[in-house]
């Protein structure tokens, strides 16, 4: 589920890194959280089953682990950028971690060989915290890791290998041994397995290059993913810029309707409403004003006019001077079209009525007919006009024209008026000759 706000874990996150950085960031709060849960637990199980001074040792460490953590933390939030002293900070990690477990408590109390810590499976924690390192998200630090941490034990062990009491499988009898002298060997406390500890070694190492590969081979493919997604995320944009750009010359739906057919749109033929509204006294009107005043007039009454008849599902066809050819249910279908385009003409009337254009009251006529007519992309192969077209259109203008002598504002047929009564008050006009129409035609007007 998506929210428009940050979650707690997102608020954490430092605002001016990419979404790689912010996932560097936050894995390397995991593995700084997984740090203080094992700092805990080793604490309470040494304070719980050693005693002083002997505790003093693992407690150095887990001092030294603490601190470098804490400055761990301080770089990833405000130096990210410092990646050798972070491969510094792993290897000093890697080698303490190595030391102690490698190395006899030296406040134990206890005489115990060097040798000894060496026949326990140890190294085994040296994996586990190279596999944490691969947390952080960064493959180098998982190489560093797992270079410091296989050299460190290379290193005690070749320590203890050079210590004169230490004994190995060279001490075996050459010309043939028995079972016996196998066990008295490994129960040697100084034996000493130097084979082991190259097996080790090389366990330690590999782990720490199968772990870079894999954070390595998964920033590349989050970075694929990242890339996929900027490239989405440009394209919505584009193609909204397109839409809204577009929108500006042509109907929103018209330049929606292009876009998803791709440049294509398929002529229709079919049952809409057309409206067609004109300015009165506009002659007279461009003579008393600068044409700069009169285009600025012209758009702001077009802009608020254009917002009506979309608002009403309307498409605005063309801007012919100071008129404006709408229609309905083409190219988007509404059922409802007719009482749309009624409800249009009333908002416009009202519009003009209560508003003012660059201190101009401008007047409207209107033209309401519904039919069949034909709708579509007309013009040359590189520009292009939607249109409609058809005998119903032709009876829109005309009727538009026809206001003048019966003192109305808006015209309409009786089809119309019989469907939009529950939309808006109709009265009976009269019968007129309209031409294109071979009988006389009764028309309605809106109350």
């Amino acid at each position: 589920m998506v929210s428009n706000e940050r979650s707690h874990n997102d608020r954490a996150v430092p605002r001016d890194r990419d979404e790689l950085g912010r996932e560097e960031w936050r894995g390397t709060l995991l593995v700084l959280t997984a740090k203080g849960v094992i700092i805990v637990v080793m604490l309470l199980f040494l304070l719980a089953n050693i005693d002083p001074p002997g505790v003093y040792w693992p407690l150095l460490f887990i001092s030294g682990f603490t601190l470098t953590g804490l400055v761990q933390l301080w770089m990833s939030a405000y130096r990210p950028d410092w990646m050798v002293a972070m491969a510094l900070i792993v290897a000093i990690d890697s080698v303490a971690l190595a030391a102690v477990i490698s190395l006899p408590n030296p406040l134990s109390g206890f005489d115990l060989p060097p040798q000894y810590p060496y026949r326990e499976s140890y190294f085994a924690l040296l994996i586990v915290y190279i596999a944490s390192v691969g947390y952080s998200y960064k493959p180098y630090m998982a190489l560093v890791a797992g270079i410091a941490c296989a050299s460190a034990w290379a290193t005690f062990a070749l320590l203890v290998q050079w210590q004169p009491e230490t004994i190995d499988w060279s001490a075996l009898d050459s010309n043939g041994t028995d079972r016996a002298q196998i066990l008295e060997l490994v129960g040697n406390p100084y034996f000493f397995n130097s084979i082991a500890r190259i097996v080790e070694v090389i366990l330690i190492g590999l782990s720490g290059v199968l772990v870079a590969g894999l954070v390595w081979r998964s920033r590349r493919q989050v970075r694929r993913l990242l890339a996929a997604e900027r490239r989405r995320q440009r394209a919505v944009e584009q193609q909204q810029f397109v839409r809204e750009t577009f929108g500006k010359y042509v109907p929103n739906s018209i330049a929606t309707q292009i876009i998803q057919d791709r440049g294509q749109l398929v002529p229709n033929k079919r049952q809409a409403t057309v409206l067609f509204a004109d300015l009165e006294g506009f002659t007279n009107l461009s003579e008393r004003v600068s044409p700069e005043e009169l285009l600025q007039i012209l758009n702001l009454y077009f802009e608020a006019a254009g917002e009506i008849i979309t608002a009403h599902g309307g498409t605005i066809n063309q801007f012919q001077g100071d008129a404006i050819l709408a229609s309905f249910n083409v190219p988007i279908a509404d059922e409802d079209h007719i009482s749309q385009a009624v409800r249009a003409s009333k908002a416009l009337i009202d519009l003009v009525e209560t508003r003012e254009f660059e201190g101009q009251k401008l007047r409207v006529r209107i033209g309401l007919n519904t039919g069949e007519l034909a709708a579509g992309a007309v013009g040359s192969s590189d520009r292009l006009s939607y249109t409609v077209h058809g005998n119903c259109v032709n009876i829109a203008a005309r009727l538009e024209q026809l206001n003048k002598e019966t003192g109305t504002r808006v015209l309409m047929t009786e089809g119309i008026a019989d469907a939009a009564r529950d939309a808006v008050n109709v009265k009976h006009v009269g019968e007129f000759e309209v031409r294109g129409i071979s009988e006389p035609v009764t028309l309605y007007t809106t109350v």
